[in-house]
This record gives structure tokens, sequence and C-alpha cells, in this order.
């Protein structure tokens, strides 16, 4: 017996596709206008359109990455805000009679204290009982109290 030769050819899958009315003359001359067929101006618009999706995904991760520098660049931004207002205070603790001093902090020393704790997130009431004291105002030991806020604001 003879062997049997294969004549089976590979042919394309074949997709039956209905068009609302107007857009078969639109594909047309599109198709026309581009020089091609019909069937390759619909596999152009097919292949375009789902490698698009690979173009936003792009798109999405360059956004994320572009997000975590931006929040990257705002804590950046916040520490140094910190280590400024706290050069600040520390000048104005330099600047002050630390060593005979009876009374609690000034307003205006209470206020960069405040500050401070906020810009840190460092709790007001944590460094309050740290310091042994009731108020900001009550806080005697200027440098003590910025040393405390950036000790407790590096674990937070």
């Amino acid at each position: 017996m003879a062997a049997k030769l294969s004549t089976t050819t590979t042919r394309p899958d074949q997709f039956m596709l209905r068009l609302p009315d107007g857009m078969r003359s639109k594909l047309a001359k599109l198709a026309e206008a581009n020089g091609r067929s019909m069937n390759a101006e619909i596999l152009g618009a097919l292949e375009q359109h789902l490698t698009g999706s690979d173009r936003l995904s792009a798109v999405e991760v360059a956004i994320e990455k572009q997000r975590k520098t931006v929040q990257e660049l705002e804590s950046r931004i916040q520490s140094l805000e910190s280590h400024a207002l706290a050069s600040a205070v520390r000048a104005l603790a330099e600047n002050s009679d630390l060593e005979t001093r009876q009374e609690g902090l000034t307003a205006r020393e209470a206020g960069l204290i405040r500050a401070l704790l906020k810009r840190t997130g460092v709790s007001e009431a944590g460094l309050l009982e740290e310091l042994a004291v009731h108020s900001v105002e009550e806080i005697r030991d200027l440098d003590r109290a910025v040393t405390t806020i950036f000790l407790r604001g590096q674990t937070a």
C-alpha cells in the first residue's frame, strides 16, 4: 500500500462579522484611502486596539512610578522643613538663658515646639509625659524638648 500524502493546508480562521448600517461604506473608503483591502483595514484596527492595552499598562506603570517619586519628594521636603524648624528652635534656645530659667517657655517658644510636634507627627502628650510637665508652656529645657521630639520622630 502506498503512503497517503497529506494535502491539507492551513487556512486562516474565518469569522462572520455583522456591520451596522453605513459602517461597510466607511470601512471601504478608509481601506481605499490607505491602499489596503477591507480585511487588512479591519485586521490593522484590531491589532492596534489589542496592542493599545499594552500601552495603557505602560502608562499606568509610569504614573505609579511618578506617584511614588512625588511621595518620596514630599517626605524629603517634610523632613527638611522639620530640620529647619528644629534649627530655628535650637537657635532660639541658644539665645535664651536656659540655665537660670525659672519659668516655662514664652508663647513664641511654645508655638515653635507645637509646630515641630505637628511636623514630626510626635504626640504632645508623649512629650509632656517624658518631660514631666503638664503643658508645653511649662517646659524649661528647650534643647531637651527638641532632642526628645526628634528622637521620637525618628521612631514614628
